[in-house]
């Protein structure tokens, strides 16, 4: 199938999620050129300048964009890089792409709403949250665009040290006293991995109506159920004594489109766990890299 579909390009290709995206495309047969906005990584262009975007498209002619790319954050309350990523997308739409697989997130959501979480249903809390909505407001408005809209979690895994699980498996391998978030937070986690492989499917598959899915493992999570886990697969003495939210993502959707992500949490954690001792200590802020 990929054979048959032409060029992909995908922004943000000198990120975390972009660089593993690339990699998941060529394994799976496709042809994937990558843009970054500094040219690390394939085609530099920076999508907040419209020109460039123009002769960007021109040059590679896609027939799918992944667009990865997104301001960088230094926290979900930086309205300004909200602003700059929902501009991206904006871009994009207006430039005549006709497919685009575009990467959201679990931010959409809020703890106090019923759980699992439905793609119909968004109470974003945060300016990264409001952001990520806008943008998929964008893609649905967009006429004569096909936009496969992907609702992630946080991702954690190399070659970044740094989140809450790696952060956890770090203490439970060398008998530190892990740093848990002191007030509930909303959280869940997928392994970057298992995301790319999830988007490959998504930018591989032919164009479809604009549509919204949720991806990630499946059942409940939270900070809780995480410290749990990781004290079960490592034997260490791991604990929290604050109540976090408990979060699920409906994935009936992904299910039927592209069938179950690959991997699981457990699996993952063990992983981390027998790879954890290496590297310097690091800091949590409660939550995994946001998608």
């Amino acid at each position: 199938m990929a054979a048959h579909l032409g060029p992909i390009l995908v922004t943000g290709a000198a990120g975390y999620l972009g660089a593993h995206v690339l990699n998941a495309i060529y394994a799976a047969g496709g042809a994937a050129t990558g843009a970054s906005r500094d040219g690390r990584v394939g085609l530099a262009c920076d999508l907040l300048d419209r020109s460039a975007l123009r002769a960007l498209l021109a040059a590679v002619r896609p027939a799918v964009v992944v667009h990865c790319a997104a301001e960088r954050v230094g926290s979900y309350d930086d309205t300004a890089a909200a602003a700059r990523s929902v501009q991206m997308t904006r871009h994009l739409a207006e430039a005549g792409v006709q497919r685009l697989v575009h990467i959201s997130s679990m931010t959409v959501y809020a703890p106090t709403q019923p759980m699992p979480a439905r793609e119909e249903t968004t109470d974003p809390q945060s300016a990264y949250g409001l952001g990520k909505r806008e943008a998929e407001r964008v893609l649905e408005a967009a006429g004569g665009l096909a936009a496969t809209i992907l609702r992630l979690p946080g991702l954690f895994g190399a070659p970044r040290r740094g989140g809450l699980v790696q952060q956890l498996c770090r203490a439970a391998a060398l008998g530190l006293t892990p740093s848990l978030p002191a007030a509930p937070v909303m959280w869940a986690a997928m392994h970057v991995e298992d995301a790319a492989s999830v988007v490959a499917r998504a930018a591989l598959r032919p164009a479809a109506p604009t549509s919204i899915l949720n991806v990630g493992y499946p059942g409940p999570h939270s900070i809780n159920r995480l410290v749990a886990l990781v004290a079960q697969a490592s034997g260490a003495p791991l604990a929290t004594q604050v109540a976090h939210p408990v979060f699920e993502m409906d994935l009936s959707r992904l299910n039927a489109a592209y069938g179950p992500a690959p991997g699981s949490l457990p699996e993952r954690i063990r992983i981390a766990l027998a790879t954890a001792a290496g590297g310097p200590p690091t800091q949590s802020t409660g939550m995994e890299d946001a998608a």
